[in-house]
């Protein structure tokens, strides 16, 4: 309980009895019996030699269940195995080089920081640092250029993780770090995790085209690379007519990585239309087999669209042609309005249900692809 507020009242002897009251105000305050802890006890980091001066080797993160007054801000000291005082701690509990390292002359230290907080007496504790010093960076790093491809059927994207760039390293104690270089009208559209290459997107991404460059750093190289995104934000129009296509065998992430530009490829042929023209509206595994189930509009986003049933029928006559170039066995073809001969006397409906709120996020090293899960509703009456 830091705190107490009492009354006070002081009663006489007289008859009859007098008093009056008064307010007293206890602060309990903080005793300094809690030591500033680190966040683990022991560290095992990696630098590189002729790293230059001031290189930060490692970030120092403590905590201390005092109150404030009895806490930071903290002093740091190394105590122990600074050869040649290699190494320097600031204030803010951050480790760096204080000179150029030599791993011929010394290629590993064990440092021992000591931490003390702010109490009267300070408390203190310490920890373990064991350094090893690698040879410089000797390969540039290597990264792949990503294609993210985003559909939704609202006015903008709701935004979040993208996709991922890969990147690799030949050395084997490099660290990457990967910086967004973004042109002046995307700016604040897009980010990228410094640490992980995630491609993030802000609230609300229009519909449109970007081009990315990311560069990826070792600390000595620097590679860049692209990340091409495209949003279709499609209208009801473009859902009415679209068709379902059900692939047998095969995992969304299988579609994506091996099939899907080829896919496109093969339906802008048969179909006389750019591949950019075929879209993905939506993509999720198959609820009653090991597949998955593909919504496919065609055509500009805005413009004019293939009329359903031809689409599915051209589409179905072509299914084995499809199976030989593209690898892809098509269960069936679904389109909206149903069709067909067991229709010929009824009244049918299909309506596809689209949740934006639940994106589904497929990816391969090269390629990244975002939509809303989908359902199918089916109701015919006499």
């Amino acid at each position: 309980i830091p705190s107490y507020s009492l009354t006070v009242r002081a009663t006489d002897n007289g008859h009859p009895a007098q008093f009056s009251d008064v307010a007293v105000h206890v602060h309990v305050s903080d005793v300094n019996d809690n030591p500033p802890r680190f966040f683990q006890l022991n560290y095992s980091v990696v630098v590189q030699e002729n790293a230059p001066m001031g290189t930060s080797v490692l970030e120092l993160i403590m905590s201390d269940r005092d109150s404030p007054e009895n806490g930071p801000p903290y002093s740091f000291q190394i105590t122990q195995g600074n050869d040649g005082k290699a190494f320097d701690v600031t204030q803010n509990g951050l480790l760096v080089t204080s000179s150029v390292l030599d791993r011929r002359t010394k290629e590993q230290y064990l440092l021992q920081v000591q931490v003390s907080d702010s109490g009267i007496p300070p408390l203190s504790s310490s920890a373990f640092i064991n350094i090893q010093v690698t040879e410089q960076s000797q390969y540039a790093p290597s990264a792949l250029p990503l294609e993210i491809f985003i559909t939704t059927n609202e006015e903008a994207f709701r935004g979040g993780v993208l996709g991922k760039i890969h990147a690799t390293d030949r050395d084997p104690h490099d660290t990457l770090v990967y910086t967004l270089v973004a042109e002046v009208p995307q700016e604040g559209l897009f980010s990228v995790g410094a640490a992980d290459g995630k491609i993030i997107a802000g609230d609300k991404l229009p519909h449109g085209h970007y081009l990315l460059n990311v560069t990826v750093s070792d600390g000595t190289f620097i590679a860049t690379t692209s990340v091409n995104v495209h949003v279709w934000c499609f209208t009801q129009e473009a859902l009415d007519k679209a068709v379902v296509l059900h692939f047998r065998h095969l995992s969304p992430e299988e579609f994506v990585g091996d099939h899907w530009r080829n896919l496109q490829r093969f339906l802008g042929n048969i179909l006389v239309t750019r591949r950019q023209n075929i879209h993905m509206a939506s993509l999720q595994p198959a609820a009653t087999s090991d597949g998955v189930d593909l919504l496919l509009a065609v055509g500009e986003p805005h413009g004019s669209l293939y009329e359903p049933q031809v689409l599915a029928n051209k589409i179905t006559v072509s299914a084995g042609e499809m199976d030989q170039l593209v690898g892809l066995r098509m269960k069936k073809a679904i389109h909206v309005p149903c069709h067909g001969s067991d229709c010929s006397h009824r009244v049918c409906k299909e309506t596809i249900q689209l949740d934006p709120g639940m994106m589904s996020t497929y990816s391969t090293a090269r390629l990244s692809v975002l939509t809303p899960r989908h359902s199918l509703e089916q109701i015919c009456s006499c």
